[in-house]
């Protein structure tokens, strides 16, 4: 069975470090098909990041689309952050 790259869905990543952390999570995963049915879900809320897999399945029109829960689900948190800029180190 040929290996399925998931769409992603990065949800709530709006400072700067959220944009900075959404990019290196979507940096994991190879670039998917149109048609993969695979989804995984990084949700940022009150600092902790939500990881959910799902698969989608259509259902008649465009838009009924209906997710499933096929695991693993855990939650994630930032324990240190290293910037090297400009020959400063700081860490956050």
């Amino acid at each position: 069975m040929p290996q399925v790259y998931p769409h992603l869905i990065l949800n709530n990543f709006r400072t700067k470090l959220g944009e900075r952390t959404a990019n290196i999570l979507k940096h994991l995963f190879p670039v998917s098909k149109p048609d993969t049915k695979r989804i995984i879900t990084f949700a940022n809320q009150s600092d902790y990041i939500s990881f959910r897999h799902h698969t989608c399945e259509k259902h008649g029109g465009p838009k009924s689309v209906e997710l499933k829960e096929i695991g693993p689900r855990f939650e994630l948190r930032l324990y240190k952050r290293d910037i090297m800029e400009t020959g400063l180190r700081q860490t956050l």
